[in-house]
């Protein structure tokens, strides 16, 4: 039996934190979230946006995998 894992790869430029938000709930409501990795990418967003991303992040961490690659 194969050990199928998804990687979900959220390019990021700038979003607000409503956005990346609901972008990791709708991620997090999935049937198979024990298989799910997901990473941010900060595509040189302004330096606020690091914090919004750590934030939004922190929320959902302890249900899903969260990475966050500047």
């Amino acid at each position: 039996m194969l050990n199928n894992k998804i990687d979900v790869i959220i390019p990021a430029y700038n979003v607000e934190e409503n956005i990346i938000t609901r972008c990791l709930t709708s991620i997090v409501c999935q049937t198979i979230l024990s298989d799910i990795e997901i990473t941010i990418v900060d595509d040189a967003s302004d330096d606020k946006y690091i914090d919004v991303y750590e934030k939004a992040a922190n929320r959902f961490r302890d249900m899903v995998k969260i990475n966050i690659l500047r």
